[in-house]
């Protein structure tokens, strides 16, 4: 008979488990309606002798936290299913059910803050110079320019305590997840081979998941993972998938939102990898952003955005810019080069290299035909994007003839214009006339 049960939250739940009857309740997915008050998903398991389990598990359900009722059944049911053990189920179920109400009316705990000495700024990175403690962050840029890589290195450097892309420093050592939605574990597996081999370390393990679900969806499940495994870092590879599609929550910035709720519900330090449309890897380095919703770039609180540089005949050589940061100032770019082969991934700091400016095409373009190539690959692009790749973003006429040159295409359905000014490759969608301007000719 087990006198003492011990109790604790885990994640988004809770556990209760008594030591001398190997025996534990998990309490998750807690809900609170007018009906029921809290409700939960209970799992019992055990490992008493005789026992009838499921891999463990004796019992599965979902129950009424709040009912005498359903408590004094369940331990019934439980005595039944354990025929032969003197065990007082209805104490530990009390325990469990009494402890959670508590926890739940307590909610999260108040601080005084403001008179403990500042932070050195040294000391609140995770990973100097690209990720805050405690903070989200984000790395972004075109395909093919080593985002994921980068993120991973990052990630190897968390999990092993060492500096390997030189300039880029952990701060601290432990367990990182790897929320990856674009590739496989073998390929992660192979790159951190690959990137241990070609510093001359023992490779660490790192905790990997292949998400297909929304982030949002599963940051209970994740939650839980973070806090037994005492994660401290979480990559997100990609942003875009790890929103989900707008039609889920509602419209893009939504998307965004329960993304970032999620991990805040995790509670490890994030990097998130992203990318940029078409329109943004024309624009000048360092003044470009995240592909989709403002709310991308808000959400963060430091970003850097990665660039692949002219080949220099030398390795891959990337160039980084410090995009935005709530809490630090400006900082410098910084220049990496890769030296890839099958075996061995290399990094080294190089002197950022100029980018040879995107030679134009002979003649001059017209606005409609930039808008056409923009949404060719299925790209979702706005006005601004569009006077951004033309290098023309503060010239009042250009904007104008763009509102126009909108207007025409979206008359002969050549493209969807939603109504918030997003727009698409073909579409039938129609809007108000105001919110694009009047008729008028394209020009050069």
């Amino acid at each position: 008979m087990a006198d003492e049960w011990g109790f604790e939250k885990v994640g988004l739940g809770y556990r209760c488990w008594a030591d001398d009857i190997n025996t534990e309740f998990r309490l998750t997915h807690i809900k609170r309606s007018s009906r029921e008050g809290l409700s939960g998903e209970i799992k019992v398991s055990t490992s008493l002798a005789g026992v009838k389990t499921n891999k463990g598990v004796l019992h599965v359900s979902r129950m009424n936290i709040m009912s005498a009722t359903t408590r004094s059944s369940l331990a019934k049911m439980l005595a039944a299913r354990a025929p032969g053990h003197d065990l007082d189920w209805q104490h530990g179920l009390e325990t469990m059910c009494q402890e959670v109400i508590l926890a739940e009316q307590e909610g999260e705990s108040f601080d005084e803050v403001g008179h403990e000495p500042r932070t050195p700024i040294r000391d609140q990175f995770l990973v100097e110079p690209l990720l805050l403690k405690n903070r989200p962050g984000m790395i972004f840029g075109p395909g093919g320019v080593g985002k994921s890589l980068i993120a991973l290195t990052c990630g190897i450097s968390v999990a092993a305590g060492r500096e390997i892309i030189p300039g880029i420093i952990p701060h601290l050592k432990g367990p990182v997840l790897y929320l990856d939605w674009e590739t496989t574990g073998p390929v992660i597996n192979d790159r951190i081979q690959a990137i241990a081999a070609g510093h001359g370390f023992p490779a660490p393990k790192i905790l990997y998941r292949r998400c297909i679900k929304p982030l949002a969806d599963d940051a209970e499940k994740l939650s839980e993972v973070v806090a037994e495994r005492k994660v401290v870092m979480v990559i997100v590879d990609s942003a875009a998938y790890a929103m989900g599609t707008s039609g889920e929550y509602g419209d893009a910035n939504e998307s965004v939102l329960r993304m970032h709720e999620g991990l805040r519900i995790m509670g490890a330090t994030a990097l998130i990898v992203d990318h940029v449309n078409k329109a943004e890897q024309r624009a000048k380095p360092g003044t470009a952003t995240p592909y989709g919703s403002a709310y991308k770039t808000n959400a963060v609180r430091i970003s850097w955005e990665i660039r692949k540089a002219p080949d220099n005949g030398n390795g891959l050589h990337i160039n980084m810019y410090h995009a935005k940061s709530n809490d630090t100032a400006q900082m410098q770019p910084i220049g990496l080069t890769l030296d890839w082969d099958e075996n061995v991934i290399r990094f080294r700091q190089t002197p950022i290299v100029d980018e040879t400016p995107v030679e134009e095409e002979e003649g001059p373009r017209s606005i409609r035909a930039v808008i056409l190539e923009l949404v060719a690959d299925g790209a979702t692009i706005n006005k601004a994007d569009i006077a951004r790749y033309l290098g023309r973003e503060n010239d009042e006429t250009t904007k104008e003839a763009i509102r126009k040159a909108v207007w025409r295409l979206d008359r002969a359905k050549r493209i969807t214009v939603d109504d918030l000014g997003n727009i698409r490759e073909g579409g039938t969608i129609k809007v108000f006339q105001t919110l694009l301007g009047g008729r008028g000719d394209d020009v050069p």
